[in-house]
């Protein structure tokens, strides 16, 4: 079609792209870094770079919470076993003016009764 719209009007067609033409011996048609740019690779690292340091804090700071939250969480248990154990304390000093044989000993007598009914 183009060649077809050159032929009416006249105009010199270009080609698309421009090839270069290279001379290269046996290896270097193969080579497969014939054309690579280290420096466009560098924005691939520091892109990676970005993405791993952010990453390191995110960690960090999710570390960082975790810790809190188990010294919390220790603190709390520590507390609630003190008050457990101030909460004992003061019921022995109460239980000890109380005489607590009283129900064991009927306990006992219905249990030990030497009559059966059978």
């Amino acid at each position: 079609p183009r060649k077809l719209g050159a032929k009416f009007t006249g105009k010199d067609l270009a080609p698309d792209e421009f090839i270069d033409e290279l001379k290269l011996d046996w290896d270097g048609k193969r080579d497969r870094w014939a054309g690579w740019d280290p420096a466009s690779y560098q924005e691939v690292v520091q892109r990676y770079e970005k993405v791993d340091a952010s990453r390191k804090l995110a960690k960090a700071k999710d570390l960082e919470e975790r810790v809190l939250r188990r010294k919390k969480r220790r603190e709390e248990k520590a507390k609630r076993k003190e008050t457990r154990k101030m909460k004992r304390k003061r019921r022995r000093e109460e239980g000890e003016d109380v005489d607590s044989d009283s129900d064991s000993d009927s306990d006992s007598d219905s249990d030990s009764d030497g009559s059966d009914d059978e």
